[in-house]
C-alpha cells in the first residue's frame, strides 16, 4: 500500500533521507542470485512525505545489478548529505557518493561516559523551526554484516535551525538541548 513492494530475497535494508527533505527513504539490496531468473537492481524508494514511495533506483544513480550482502550509510565527506558504502558478495565495495547538496541536515555524535560509548538505543527526537519533528534510534547495525556510522542524520527541508533536541538514553536518562541549532552542522554531544 506504501509502495514498498520487493521481489528477491533482500540482505539489509537501510532507512535513511538521502535528499535532506525531512522524510527518510529506503534503500534495499538485492542480496542473492536466484537461478534461472533476472537478479533485481539494488532497489531505491523514494519517500514522498506524505507516507508513500516510489521506486528511484536509476534516477537517484543507485541502479546496480550486482549481488549485494550489506550498505553502510554515513557522511562520508562532510557535505550534509548522506553517502552510500555497498558490498557485493563477489566483489569490490562500491561508493555511492551522495553530491546532491539540497536541502539542509544536522548531524549528531555521541560521546557518552555513563552509558555506552556511542549512545546506542538512544532515541533523538528533533524538532524544527517550523515545529516539525522527527525521531530517530540509534543503532548501528541491522542488516547481514552491515554497520553504520554511530552518527544520527536529520534531513530539514529548506529549514535552516532546530529549535529543541531531546535526548531518551538507554539507561532511562534524558536531556535536551535547545537551540537554535543552525544545519549544516555536527554536533558532538557528550554526556558525563
Amino acid at each position: 500500500m506504501r509502495g514498498l513492494e520487493v521481489g528477491g530475497w533482500s540482505w539489509d535494508t537501510k532507512i535513511a533521507d538521502f535528499d535532506n527533505d525531512g522524510a527518510q527513504d529506503v534503500y534495499i539490496v538485492n542480496g542473492t542470485w536466484v537461478p534461472n531468473e533476472v537478479s533485481p537492481s539494488n532497489l531505491f524508494f523514494h519517500n514522498d512525505g506524505e507516507g508513500s514511495f516510489s521506486e528511484a533506483s536509476a534516477s537517484f544513480g543507485l541502479e546496480d545489478y550486482l549481488m549485494t550482502a550489506a550498505a553502510t550509510v554515513f557522511d562520508m565527506d562532510g557535505d550534509g548529505d548522506l553517502d552510500l558504502l555497498t558490498h557485493p558478495v563477489n566483489g569490490p565495495l562500491v561508493l555511492f557518493r551522495n553530491g546532491s547538496q539540497t536541502g539542509y541536515s544536522i548531524l549528531f555524535e555521541f560521546e557518552d561516559h555513563l552509558g555506552n560509548r556511542d549512545g546506542i538505543g538512544a532515541r533523538l527526537v528533533l524538532t524544527d523551526a517550523n515545529g516539525e519533528v522527527q525521531s530517530r534510534e540509534i543503532q548501528l547495525g541491522g542488516g547481514f554484516m552491515s554497520f553504520d556510522a554511530p552518527q544520527v542524520h536529520f534531513g530539514l527541508g529548506n529549514q535552516t535551525s532546530a529549535t529543541k533536541l531531546q535526548i531518551f538514553w538507554p539507561d532511562g536518562g534524558e536531556s535536551v538541548i535547545t537551540g537554535p541549532l543552525p544545519a549544516g552542522q555536527r554536533y558532538r554531544v557528550t554526556r558525563r
